[in-house]
């Protein structure tokens, strides 16, 4: 069973602190029955726990486990803690959030103004909307690193592909370079470890996305990067950029490599794939816009065999 209401003391203790807030970092009730109070008129402290949250502007963490929350109730506390830009860690376990509330941690999450690194939301009768809503949800977060949804009745193949496409997009190079490189744990029941988490460990965001890239686009496709001037003539201003690019992936495949203790010839093989496929995106662009690679020279002499010819 839950445990009792606030009761005055309680109360009393946070209407202190709602006064005089600028100290209190960490917020900690367990154990607590904050959905019924003594009579029909006592929500058991769920208003009070909301205005502190609403007035505590310098939170770091706050820990509400096991206080018999629902949705309804949640709703009032995110909304209180969307201010919190300093919050990093968010403990909801052993509650009774289920679908509606992951809805209500999803527009918190979805907040560019958030901040937060840590939610756990173990046993809160989560099915597999509650876990897609916060997996859309964390679509542009850069911020949430860890993901606690164990011990809720989530189907594993309901799931998985939505959790996947979130670590890494594959339609695209831009989609996979637009995935969530920051979540460092997932845990559901029933799901695998993906080693694109162990990717994203990487503090280099960028050579996270370097390295999913040449993972999950082997042919990568230079048309998207041809353009026009403004003559309306083909230009190459971005091979540079793409030979660039693809020196870079040597080192940051190559660092990648010197982490695992690789031998030094595994580093040659990888060095020749990448510079393979350098070349081979250079050759697209050659072969997309000729005229650009010939001398202008032999473009006059074949002009001049040609008027000879009509």
């Amino acid at each position: 069973m839950y445990g009792r209401s606030l009761g005055g003391v309680g109360r009393k203790i946070l209407e202190t602190y709602q006064e005089n807030n600028s100290h209190l970092t960490n917020f900690h009730i367990m154990h607590a029955n904050l959905r019924y109070g003594s009579s029909q008129y006592n929500d058991g402290g769920a208003t009070e726990v909301t205005s502190t949250l609403e007035r505590c502007s310098n939170l770091t963490h706050i820990n509400l486990y096991y206080c018999n929350i629902n949705a309804g109730i949640l709703l009032p506390m995110v909304e209180a803690m969307r201010g919190l830009r300093s919050l990093e860690q968010l403990y909801l376990d052993l509650n009774d959030i289920r679908n509606a509330g992951c809805e209500a941690l999803a527009t918190l999450l979805e907040d560019p103004n958030s901040n937060l690194e840590r939610l756990q939301i173990r046993e809160n009768n989560i099915g597999n909307e509650g876990a897609i809503s916060l997996v859309k949800s964390l679509s542009h977060n850069t911020k949430l690193k860890h993901l606690f949804l164990g011990q809720n009745p989530i189907d594993q193949l309901g799931v998985e592909s939505d959790f996947y496409n979130l670590f890494c997009k594959t339609l695209s190079i831009k989609e996979t370079h637009s995935s969530n490189h920051t979540l460092e744990t997932v845990e559901v029941d029933n799901l695998d470890e993906w080693s694109l988490l162990d990717m994203n460990k990487d503090t280099n965001k960028s050579h996270v996305a370097i390295k999913k890239i040449l993972i999950y686009h082997p042919d990568i496709d230079m048309t998207p990067l041809f353009g026009w001037d403004n003559d309306g003539e083909w230009t190459l201003k971005a091979l540079p950029y793409v030979i660039a690019w693809f020196d870079k992936a040597w080192v940051v495949k190559a660092s990648d490599l010197d982490e695992r203790q690789v031998a030094v010839f595994v580093q040659e093989v990888e060095r020749t794939r990448i510079s393979r496929r350098k070349l081979s995106s250079i050759y697209k662009f050659a072969k997309a816009m000729p005229v650009r690679f010939v001398q202008a020279d032999y473009v006059k002499m074949d002009e001049k065999k040609r008027k000879r010819v009509d």
